[in-house]
């Protein structure tokens, strides 16, 4: 769970960025050379931030910390937060204030699914066929985490913009929108 220094920077944070927290929905990057099948697919992420736009969601982009310096381009009219990508204590925060926060595979995850005050999709969840860690003999829960609430969701499915989008859309029906 956050710290209570972390949600006092985060509170900080939306304040000084004027920034609605229940309008947020974090897109965290995973873009590593390891196991680069578990990468997010940034090209279907940039549709997929420029369709929360559209529909007045704010997409907050949490670049992997070992590229963070490669998002600026592609997500450039977006806002990016280097430093909450840098902060396990901030991210935790982060990740509990906001409507939603988006994952594909990556240590980063454990911080949403073992909360239960962060509402998270994880793409590409389950056996990823060419992955050195997400083989058939290390994935063995089928559906949500039998921990997990209601806006806990595992997808099953690769990080498409169609996915992404219907996810987000079932999230949302799922919550009445509401974090």
């Amino acid at each position: 769970k956050a710290s209570i220094i972390g949600k006092e920077f985060i509170e900080n944070f939306l304040k000084s960025t004027k920034l609605d927290a229940n309008k947020i929905v974090t897109l965290n990057i995973r873009d590593q050379k390891f196991d680069p099948k578990r990468n997010s697919n940034k090209k279907e992420l940039l549709k997929f931030a420029e369709y929360l736009n559209k529909k007045k969601y704010l997409p907050l982009i949490l670049p992997d910390t070992n590229e963070m310096w490669e998002v600026d381009e592609q997500f450039q009219k977006f806002k990016i937060s280097k430093e909450i990508s840098c902060s396990v204590s901030l991210r935790i925060a982060l990740y509990e204030r906001v409507l939603l926060n988006i994952f594909v595979p990556g240590g980063i995850t454990t911080l949403a699914y073992l909360n239960e005050n962060v509402n998270f999709i994880f793409f590409k969840a389950g056996f990823i066929e060419g992955s050195v860690v997400h083989t058939k003999d290390q994935w063995l829960v089928e559906g949500n985490f039998p921990f997990s609430n209601k806006k806990q969701i595992l997808a099953y499915k690769d990080d498409t913009f169609d996915n992404l989008k219907d996810e987000f859309e079932n999230f949302l029906k799922l919550t009445d929108g509401k974090n």
